[in-house]
């Protein structure tokens, strides 16, 4: 059975919940450096799933504007990516679209895809990875939208104010960016 992810503050009885402070990877100046997700918990979380093929790992480790890791994997003769967030356990899938995709080069550009729901992927008791729902990942970012603003309460003013230069459509964007970052002493 899997986890529920509303860790923070559930939403009602949705699949919403509040995104933790600096999960896109900006803090405030002079904040220490975010917590880190370790690229072989994530390996070590893909691996253990039963059927997948991983055809490619990307940890970005040295891409500091990166706020994922990134998986292309194979199950039942479809391909998905999986990203995982670098600085807070949450998981989520994404369906390829389109053939040939191999993703060997960490800057290629990602193929058109779309989140899905569970693939028959399942948590790991002894790792912390959680996955996100498609409601919460596809929610449009939108300051009028009482959903958006609960998942969007704990973020920083550094965040959004960051969010105005890059302007996210979806919570995913936030989650899962590669927006330039000011670089924070170690």
């Amino acid at each position: 059975m899997k986890k529920q992810l509303n860790t923070f503050q559930p939403h009602q009885q949705s699949t919403l919940f509040t995104l933790p402070t600096y999960i896109s990877g900006f803090t405030e100046e002079g904040v220490s450096p975010l917590n880190h997700i370790e690229p072989y918990e994530f390996r070590l979380f893909l691996s253990r799933q039963k059927g997948v093929e991983i055809l490619s790992f990307h940890d970005f480790e040295t891409d500091y504007d990166c706020s994922y890791m990134l998986s292309l994997v194979e199950m039942n003769d479809d391909k998905f990516l999986i990203f995982c967030n670098k600085y807070f356990p949450y998981v989520a899938v994404s369906k390829v679209l389109e053939e040939g995709v191999s993703l060997k080069d960490e800057t290629a550009e990602l193929p058109r895809n779309r989140f899905v729901k569970d693939i028959g992927l399942s948590e790991i008791d002894d790792l912390p990875f959680s996955f996100l729902e498609v409601e919460l990942l596809e929610l449009k970012v939108d300051a009028d939208n009482a959903d958006s603003m609960f998942v969007l309460k704990q973020i920083s003013d550094t965040e959004f104010a960051e969010f105005s230069y890059w302007q996210p459509l979806i919570i995913a964007d936030i989650i899962f960016n590669r927006w330039t970052k000011k670089r924070q002493a170690l």
